[in-house]
């Protein structure tokens, strides 16, 4: 009996794939050609990832789902700090990475063998297996390629800075020492590399300082800014330096020039008060 003489369950012959114009067209009939090369029984070992990658995904997600829900306080520990912690560890990197891989080569897999079954041109199948590579290749790397900063923190430091405006009046010397002793005080802020300050800018009124400071705990970053800060305030207040940022109208008479005090000329007073006086004029006639 020749190829076209079997009959189908269906009561009819069974359809003969020929080439691609050949195939049936409808999602009754789906059947993929024999492959002319590549790896052989490349089928069968795809068909024994999909049942072996199913049976590790589902532990791997069920796992996921338990300890980032149930396990512990649940969802109400998650946060900046907990990401970050998880993903210092090897063991859940290698957990979370081996889920997203085994779900994107599953998932593609399956893809895979639909776009095989169902399209009837091979130019078709080409482009719809070249996008489905390209769309598993880009995700398999940005999920991959991961900046861990409070890992990187540990090691190279990570740097910390916040501003101060201080007036005219205060040395800027003055203020350097006081901001590096500051953050020298910060139990998390680390003495090598050394904290320095730049002044970021000459404003109308006032100058601003910024601080610079390395942490080896990016975790607490916020921890350490608050502990900074209260020690920039105790700093200023214990030397008499004020921390505000004063702003000038059009009254200058009798207020005390804002150069340093080392910096002004020997002798120098604080002008007074000018006042001009004048006689009301005469009504007109």
């Amino acid at each position: 009996m020749s190829t076209a003489e079997h009959v189908s369950d269906r009561g009819g012959p069974a359809p003969v794939l020929q080439r691609s114009y050949d195939r049936p067209p409808g999602l009754d009939n789906p059947r993929a050609p024999r492959r002319k090369g590549g790896m052989p029984n490349f089928e069968k070992y795809a068909w024994l990832f999909m049942r072996f990658s199913g049976i590790v995904l589902v532990f791997l997600a069920l796992g996921h789902l338990f300890v980032m829900l149930m396990w512990d306080e649940g969802v109400y520990r998650i946060d900046f700090n907990y990401v970050a912690q998880r993903w210092a560890s090897p063991f859940w990197q290698t957990w979370d990475l081996l889920l997203l891989w085994l779900a994107q080569l599953h998932g593609g897999n399956g893809i895979r063998t639909i776009i095989a079954d169902y399209t009837r041109k091979d130019s078709t199948k080409f482009w719809l297996n070249t996008l489905l590579a390209l769309s598993m290749a880009f995700t398999l790397v940005l999920g991959t390629y991961v900046h861990n900063f409070s890992e990187r923190a540990r090691k190279r430091q990570l740097i910390l800075h916040t501003t101060v405006t201080i007036g005219y009046d205060a040395p800027w010397r003055t203020v350097h020492d006081l901001l590096v002793a500051a953050a020298r005080a910060t139990p998390t802020i680390v003495d090598d590399p050394a904290p320095f300050v730049l002044q970021t800018s000459l404003d109308d009124f006032y100058v601003s300082y910024q601080l610079n400071a390395y942490t080896d705990s990016a975790s607490g970053m916020v921890n350490t800014y608050s502990a900074l800060h209260q020690n920039i305030q105790d700093a200023f207040n214990a030397a008499g330096v004020e921390i505000m940022s004063p702003h000038y109208r059009q009254l200058r008479d009798g207020n005390t020039v804002t150069i340093p005090a080392d910096q002004r000329p020997p002798g120098y007073r604080a002008p007074a008060f000018e006042v001009s006086v004048r006689p009301p004029e005469p009504p007109a006639a």
